[in-house]
């Protein structure tokens, strides 16, 4: 069970509600006892030339989730800042909602690694990576 500062959703997606979170129509949807959860409305704006999700929009979306995640396991005056990420992106994706998936592989002192997992809207996989976050002062 993870030591969550915060639980709400809402709170989170309120103060992210500007730059690329509300740009890739991305919010938290759930923070549950052992994973954060959020969603990404995929639409043409985030394809790639041939029609179907860019894997960076894909790699945006794990990023905030794990990050988001991350952040909020701290105590005041440390954040997390992303060092690492990596994605397999296993089938494509042209329109809809995605659900996405944070769950802790590491929570140490000065490094986090998070699990991202992407699903389509019949729950198939299509992105999986891990993301390693550098925890600092500020």
């Amino acid at each position: 069970m993870l030591n969550w500062k915060t639980k709400d959703a809402e709170k989170i997606n309120q103060l992210a509600n500007n730059g690329l979170m509300k740009a890739l129509n991305i919010k938290v949807t759930e923070i549950s006892d052992e994973c954060l959860k959020g969603e990404m409305t995929v639409t043409s704006l985030h394809h790639q030339q041939y029609g179907v999700l860019h894997g960076g929009a894909s790699c945006v979306f794990a990023e905030t989730l794990g990050s988001i995640a991350s952040n909020i396991t701290l105590e005041n005056g440390k954040k997390a800042v992303g060092t690492q990420i990596m994605m397999n992106h296993l089938r494509p994706f042209k329109q809809g909602v995605l659900a996405g998936l944070a769950r802790p592989i590491h929570v140490g002192k000065s490094r986090q690694i998070w699990e991202i997992e992407i699903f389509n809207q019949e729950n198939k996989l299509i992105s999986q990576g891990q993301l390693t976050t550098q925890i600092i002062d500020f």
